[in-house]
């Protein structure tokens, strides 16, 4: 039995039901596979070749493994399955799932793959570097405001799905979950300045665009109270990146 998609990173979970369901399905045993965040405007989806590794090793055209793996998937309630050409495969995540997802951030917090911690960095460039401490410090600022309207139910999460920042910046929350939770392969580096420098642009975009106080919080303090929430998320994945990952201090103020 595979744990809830939410319990864990989104492409780990999904990976896992993937490999649970194809299974059985093939004499053979799965070839290793990944899944990949695609970057769209609209929907949280994830890029796979497994059917065209599998029709190499069966000697048929990928494009008759992807049908079959798409029917055999098609039930599954956190997904859609799109074919693509020459045999690729694409999961659209529904929003549901995503919301939750995020939900259970609380009480599944990132741990990151302890290859992560153990990095060999060079020197970092002082732009990059502050880029990522201001982003940090923001995101606590912001959050200390906020401590007065923390909320004391359950929070609607579809309603932070709908403005075009709020999902960018869920799509890098996303990507940066998946990304550390595996292990890390070559130029993992880079990837970690990299990860940093893409989330903490979103998160001061976000920021700027998705106003939290003024008429927001008075006529819609949910909409306040999950924009916070979703600045709560992007802060401690800031502070896992810089201190533990890149062993850059992480302020809280500036």
């Amino acid at each position: 039995m595979n744990p809830p998609l939410e319990t864990t990173a989104i492409a780990l979970g999904l990976h896992r039901q993937i490999q649970t369901t194809l299974s059985p399905l093939f004499p053979r045993d799965l070839p290793i596979f990944t899944l990949r965040l695609v970057d769209k405007t609209v929907a949280f989806s994830y890029s796979c070749a497994i059917a065209r590794q599998v029709a190499a090793c069966l000697y048929t055209s990928p494009e008759t493994v992807a049908c079959q793996m798409a029917d055999t998937l098609s039930e599954r309630s956190e997904f859609e399955v799109v074919l693509k050409p020459e045999g690729w495969l694409e999961f659209d995540l529904r929003d549901r799932a995503v919301i939750q997802w995020l939900q259970a951030r609380p009480q599944n917090p990132l741990a990151p793959h302890p290859g992560w911690l153990s990095l060999h960095l060079p020197p970092l460039d002082a732009e990059r570097q502050f880029l990522g401490q201001y982003a940090h410090a923001r995101c606590c600022s912001l959050l200390r405001a906020g401590d007065r309207i923390s909320p004391s139910s359950p929070l609607p999460w579809a309603s932070v799905l709908a403005h075009p920042l709020e999902r960018r910046l869920v799509y890098r929350i996303l990507e940066a979950h998946d990304l550390l939770s595996f292990p890390p392969g070559k130029q993992s580096e880079r990837l970690a300045l990299k990860l940093l420098q893409n989330l903490s642009q979103e998160t001061l975009s976000f920021e700027r665009a998705c106003l939290i106080w003024g008429l927001v919080k008075t006529e819609n303090l949910e909409l306040a109270r999950l924009r916070l929430k979703l600045l709560s998320l992007a802060q401690s994945l800031l502070h896992t990146l810089l201190t533990p990952i890149l062993g850059i201090f992480a302020p809280f103020s500036l």
